[in-house]
């Protein structure tokens, strides 16, 4: 069987490699390769040099020769518009690759369109597959935006009313998707897998078992200045990692404080090394989709924290397998600290966590799940 991927609208090969994610967002597809369910992928992605990229990958053993990449056309690149016409144009421009395959399946819903007109012109089964919702991640960080708001949800609309099947990463996602587009027949929670070899508990020396690490993007909804409020409290040190439009803000606001330190932007690759430094993962968001840094923290077997809202608290259970504070404000996190500091079941919680990830969100798992979806739809169409 064949099966065609989509790239996010305006995502690259380059873009993936760059940021580490390369390595971990391959895993899947190799692996389908790799147990004969798929004997050829197709990506599609809007970088214009990716196909030598690719071919350098392939060169380097370190991507499937099966998976063949066709990259956006230089010709896009003339228009000011370039990457929305080809997105809407791809179907076109690609028709044999696409014609030529069994399945289509989105990345992200930014660009998802491209899939369903492939889905609509030549009559394939449609995965889309969404890592977060846009309209309600709009709704929550933007909720003055509502003509972006609206769009979205003509967007999702659209794909969900054309997919064969939907794939969400969370319960609260699935709910809120089958509250607006009344798709539950069709909706499964296909939670996001973690590489439970490379992300493991590992003791060194360099381990600090009672420092604190954050790791994501430093944005209003990651709630970091109360963050940085509790830690003060507590006393405890704390090391955060990212970039984002409130790096500078928050760089004045911990000010000359010792305990708190900004390390900067790091790639994916380089996250188990430095989780494997620290004795605490701390999450103190407003809202979330599904966390993949918490989760590769408790696939690390560190003691991890977070604030009781969607996203964290469908992956923490109180006192099981990580500690969940009352609220989000500084005071409701620094009791959480205290409290996760003096847990006499700390051993406990680290194991717990781990076993949960390695359970329900390793690969072997997860590829097993879209192996049933693929398979089943592979039974309906013929």
């Amino acid at each position: 069987m064949k099966l065609s991927f989509f790239f996010s609208r305006g995502c690259s090969l380059q873009d993936w490699v760059s940021t580490g994610l390369f390595d971990r967002e391959k895993l899947i597809y190799e692996e389908h390769i790799r147990s004969g369910l798929l004997d050829k992928v197709y990506w599609f992605t809007y970088g214009t040099k990716d196909e030598i990229l690719a071919n350098e990958l392939h060169r380097q053993g370190r991507l499937s020769a099966k998976i063949e990449l066709l990259s956006m056309p230089n010709f896009f690149l003339v228009f000011p518009l370039g990457v929305w016409l080809y997105s809407f144009l791809l179907p076109l421009v690609y028709r044999r690759h696409l014609v030529a395959s069994d399945f289509i399946k989105t990345n992200q819903m930014d660009g998802s369109w491209s899939a369903v007109i492939t889905k609509i012109l030549f009559k394939k089964k449609l995965i889309v597959r969404t890592g977060y919702t846009i309209s309600r991640y709009v709704q929550l960080r933007h909720p003055s935006s509502y003509l972006k708001y609206k769009f979205w949800c003509v967007v999702e609309g659209f794909a969900y009313r054309h997919c064969d099947r939907a794939i969400v990463s969370s319960i609260h996602d699935k709910e809120y998707i089958d509250s607006l587009y009344k798709i539950s027949n069709k909706c499964v929670v296909m939670r996001n897998y973690i590489d439970t070899d490379l992300f493991s508990p590992v003791d060194s020396g360099l381990k600090k078992l009672q420092n604190f690490v954050w790791i994501g993007r430093i944005s209003e909804e990651k709630n970091l200045f109360s963050l940085v409020d509790a830690v003060v409290k507590v006393g405890v040190t704390l090391d955060i990692y990212g970039k984002g439009e409130l790096e500078i803000d928050l760089k004045k606001y911990i000010g000359r404080r010792k305990n708190v330190r900004l390390m900067g932007g790091v790639r994916n690759y380089e996250i188990p090394n430095i989780l494997n430094r620290y004795g605490y993962y701390v999450l103190s968001s407003f809202h979330e989709g599904m966390p993949k840094t918490l989760l590769e923290a408790m696939s690390c077997g560190l003691v991890c924290i977070g604030t009781n809202v969607e996203g964290i608290n469908e992956v923490i259970e109180d006192e099981v397998n990580g500690f969940l504070a009352t609220g989000t404000s500084a005071s409701s996190l620094a009791n959480v600290f205290e409290r996760a500091i003096n847990s006499p079941k700390k051993d406990l919680v680290r194991k717990c966590a781990r076993d949960v990830i390695c359970d329900e969100y390793s690969l072997s798992v997860i590829k097993k799940q879209e192996e049933n979806i693929i398979k089943c739809l592979h039974i309906h169409c013929h």
